[in-house]
């Protein structure tokens, strides 16, 4: 994430040195261009995992010591913004224009987002224990491999820095997930759990930007976004046996990117 800023005084310099650039339009009918990117994913909402009360008659078969003592986990629900960081993307895109102010686009793009350690809920242990046990939760990284096609409105041709808008509608395939459960008052690891499948998921969003000319045939392009990528098909091989199988239902994403784009028409 340090390579954020560097990203941006980048962007803030090509602004200052197109002062003195000619004008030109930045979409001409028959034009087709390639960009490439990269920048910051973060997340603004959607379900990571749901909650859930599952009984357990007996937690000896997690932890021999503790043979007899029933519990409930008391498992909470969580967001994408609790359990995945602030992410990080690169892409490119192969473009046509279709008119002097718009163009269709394919853009293919790569997420990931580190998985945190975090507490999930409780175990509502009975006797002998008598109490309630933090739950962690450690898991996996949130990686996608984005496809999507889409259509770019620049808002005026005659010139210049130019504003625009996009939308964009695809599949992207989420990496199968997995995620570590201790219960460490109980001595309790359940380690690497799967969580939920690969999985092709609906993705689409929407872009607004600024296209800042740096030559004849170059621009660069910071943009900002609202995206948003389906759940992944969840895997119930381990959580089904703690009934803990309906918390993995959702998982769907969304998210604001912040990116910097280089386009050079062909």
């Amino acid at each position: 994430m340090t390579k954020l800023p560097k990203l941006f005084s980048l962007a803030a310099a090509a602004t200052a040195l197109v002062a003195a650039l000619p004008a030109q339009a930045q979409s001409e009918q028959g034009t087709v261009s390639i960009s490439v990117y990269g920048g910051a994913d973060f997340p603004v909402g959607g379900t990571a995992h749901d909650g859930a009360n599952a009984p357990i008659a007996d937690l000896g078969t997690l932890n021999p010591a503790l043979a007899g003592t029933p519990a409930t986990l008391q498992i909470q629900q969580r967001s994408q913004k609790d359990v995945f960081g602030t992410g990080w993307t690169v892409g490119g895109e192969l473009a046509y224009a279709v008119s002097d102010s718009g163009e269709i686009l394919l853009a293919g793009r790569y997420t990931k987002a580190n998985g945190k350690l975090l507490n999930v809920g409780g175990a509502a242990a009975g006797a002998p224990v008598n109490a309630t046990l933090p739950v962690f939760g450690d898991f996996g990284d949130y990686k996608t491999y984005s496809a999507e096609l889409g259509y770019r409105q620049y808002l005026g041709s005659g010139g210049g820095i130019t504003p625009f808008v996009a939308a964009r509608a695809g599949l992207t395939r989420i990496s199968g997930l997995s995620a570590t459960l201790t219960v460490p008052d109980a001595n309790i690891t359940l380690s690497n759990v799967p969580f939920s499948d690969g999985s092709w998921v609906v993705s689409g969003g929407l872009d607004a930007g600024l296209a800042i000319p740096l030559g004849a045939r170059a621009s660069i392009i910071p943009e900002v976004g609202l995206q948003y990528v389906g759940g992944a098909k969840g895997n119930d091989a381990s959580l089904g046996g703690l009934g803990l199988g309906a918390i993995n239902d959702k998982g769907e994403r969304w998210s604001v990117p912040v990116r910097v784009r280089l386009k050079v028409a062909l």
